[in-house]
């Protein structure tokens, strides 16, 4: 796959919370490239006829572009998306700050969100990997407080988050999705669609990227930064009856920390 691109699409069902990774060929990258023509095929493809724009049939995307993550100034931008609570139409919304970048550097190129959690959730996307966590205690906060807590449970106070406040909570049909509590996917409603599906925020590291000058023979070049190091978790202590390592993360098993077993 080119550099400009993951070539991996993720799949989240929040009915079931189920995850599916999807990794089109080239040919679907040349045909839609990103954005709202990304957005469009899914939202075409999965929403039914006469859909509610507040069900849970209703389809979220969040799309990324060709150039989002470039070394470029301007270029970190993110397509919301989704049947428009506002006008019944399909609706889109463009956003943003830190995060459309750093979700690249996360390892996906658009988000795939479908039917609707049980209770509160948000999204934590680490450098491929993915799991969704409660996110009962932060309904009904607000941006700056709900994104504090965020990093404050994720131990890092760089991550960049996405996330709806509380006129999105309660499906304002206006209501937008923020990130750095002032940058804004702030049209057609699409903080309705993501508050309707219990989801609260998305959140991704920051991986402290910046322009990155490289010395070649023809003189100097940009590139992307290195990768930042992916973040481990501290070993899991299984019940003295348990023999073998058996931990897991939603819908990730195969990046559970080690088991030990206490002595």
């Amino acid at each position: 796959m080119a550099r400009s691109y993951n070539g991996k699409i993720l799949h989240v069902d929040l009915t079931n919370g189920e995850f599916r990774v999807e990794e089109p060929g080239e040919g679907f990258y040349r045909k839609y490239m990103g954005g709202s023509a990304l957005a469009m095929h899914y939202l075409l493809k999965e929403i039914p006829p006469a859909a509610d724009p507040l069900g849970p049939e209703n389809v979220l995307v969040l799309a990324l572009s060709v150039l989002t993550g470039a070394a470029i100034s301007g270029q970190s931008r993110m397509t919301a998306a989704a049947k428009s609570p506002l006008t019944g139409a399909i609706g889109d919304s463009q956003g943003g700050g830190f995060f459309p970048a750093e979700l690249k550097f996360a390892g996906f190129d658009a988000i795939v969100i479908k039917g609707k959690a049980e209770k509160p959730v948000y999204l934590w996307i680490n450098d491929g990997r993915y799991e969704l966590r409660d996110a009962s205690h932060l309904w009904g906060a607000i941006t700056g407080e709900a994104e504090a807590t965020i990093k404050e449970e994720l131990g890092d106070d760089k991550v960049e988050v996405l996330q709806i406040g509380p006129a999105g909570e309660a499906a304002v049909r206006f209501a937008g999705i923020f990130s750095m509590s002032n940058r804004a996917n702030g049209r057609t409603g699409m903080g309705a669609v993501m508050g309707s599906k219990k989801l609260k925020a998305v959140a991704v590291p920051n991986g402290a990227w910046t322009i990155w000058m490289i010395p070649t023979s023809r003189g100097w070049r940009s590139t992307a930064p290195p990768r930042r190091p992916a973040r481990t978790r501290p070993p899991v202590h299984c019940p003295l009856t348990t023999s073998t390592a058996a931990c897991s993360i939603i819908g990730n098993p195969s990046t559970a920390p080690p088991c030990t077993i206490p002595s």
